[in-house]
């Protein structure tokens, strides 16, 4: 069973009995995917295919850190299909045989590759970042998600990597949904600061053959704030309502309980406030939001 280190029921995800037609198309970027046959692949991606084995995935195994995202995202976003789904990789380590992470040569490719498919109201997940810090900031990818956003109308949500310090600062921040990530104390476990529009309490047990395996820090959070985006999303669409990613942004932090972030020794961090979404908030704010547009 998953469970979530979560200390009160309203961050549980709740059951709003959504229609899986109405979720958006999906496309995650991450990395070592395996290729189960009924995904989605965009042409001209990578992927490491795993040897025959029973199901589950074992989640495991080094190099399936895509599946632990897509198994957590499918866990919350009950409902959503294979076929709504697109998996994208962007490889994170050089071919130098130190393996030293370097920015990814095979992201702005994927990113590309997405504009050619992506339509409205779809989202982009990227669960991928150079050396703990957060691809929104490069000055290479920032400008292509940017794009993403103003130019094709996709939404974002994008981890804030896990370097346990201030994320730069970026104009991209308010366009997309940086997510990061705090144990169940309130102690920082990925980057913080203001351009962060969210967080998520990790780490998550995810189900295995024998043994819970812990998936933590920006990752997992990224994860469980993508798939509650996509209920947000397939709530607002059977509205009549497609949103944007800056009003899902703007939702996600309205709907929040606030805290001070604090550091490994339980000290405030400077520019420490962070927010965590309350569910039952989310459904009466998408509903004033149709509402005032009426």
């Amino acid at each position: 069973m998953f469970q979530y280190s979560i200390p009160f029921d309203k961050y549980i995800p709740p059951d709003w009995l959504l229609d899986s037609e109405n979720y958006p198309s999906v496309f995650f970027i991450d990395v070592n995917w395996t290729k189960p046959q009924d995904y989605h692949f965009l042409p001209g991606t990578k992927f490491t295919e795993t040897t025959a084995s029973p199901e589950p995935t074992p989640l495991d195994k080094q190099g399936v850190h895509g599946e632990q995202t897509r198994w957590v995202v499918k866990h919350v976003a009950k409902g959503l299909k294979n076929n709504q789904i697109t998996l994208v990789s962007a490889e994170r380590k050089s071919n130098s045989p130190t393996g030293v992470k370097l920015q990814s040569k095979d992201l702005p490719a994927a990113l590309t590759g997405v504009m050619i498919s992506i339509e409205v109201g779809d989202l982009v997940v990227i669960n991928a970042g150079p050396g703990g810090n957060s691809f929104v900031c490069d000055e290479l990818i920032g400008p292509l998600l940017g794009k993403i956003v103003v130019n094709f109308g996709g939404i974002i949500v994008i981890a804030a990597g896990n370097d346990k310090d201030t994320l730069l600062s970026t104009s991209l921040a308010p366009q997309a949904v940086v997510v990061g990530a705090v144990d169940t104390n309130g102690k920082s476990q990925s980057r913080y600061g203001p351009d962060v529009t969210c967080y998520g309490v990790t780490p998550y047990n995810l189900p295995n053959y024998d043994k819970p395996v812990e998936f933590q820090n920006s990752s997992a959070a990224t994860a469980y704030t993508a798939g509650m985006v996509l209920m947000m999303l397939n709530y607002a669409k059977s509205k009549g309502r497609i949103l944007t990613s800056r009003e899902v942004g703007n939702i996600l932090q309205r709907c929040s309980e606030s805290f001070d972030i604090l550091d490994s020794n339980g000290k405030a961090l400077e520019n420490g406030f962070g927010l965590l979404p309350n569910w039952k908030k989310l459904r009466p704010a998408i509903n004033e939001l149709i509402q005032l547009a009426i």
